[in-house]
């Protein structure tokens, strides 16, 4: 009776004291997961984005390519006319 009596004495009042610092703890593990998960969350969304935007960089430099295609043709072309032109124009 005596050994319970001695643990009962000694354990109550290391969990009166251990209670509330785990208390605190587990508040502080709570906040931390909550601010991971809306880390988490937040990843997902940049992940998402980013796919969206490289998906739109490169629609844009396709259409950039063609453009350039487009405006060296009608170089080529208003080049060729002008050549034409000035050897039609050359006194022989």
């Amino acid at each position: 009776m005596s050994e319970w009596t001695f643990l009962t004495n000694t354990a109550l009042p290391v969990l009166i004291s251990v209670i509330p610092w785990m208390i605190r703890v587990h508040a502080k593990l709570a906040v931390v997961e909550h601010q991971i998960k809306e880390l988490c969350g937040k990843l997902d969304n940049n992940a998402a984005m980013i796919r969206d935007l490289w998906s739109q960089s490169n629609e844009l430099s396709c259409r950039i390519t063609k453009l350039e295609e487009v405006i060296m043709y009608r170089a080529n072309k208003r080049n060729k006319r002008k050549e034409e032109k000035n050897e039609n124009t050359r006194p022989d």
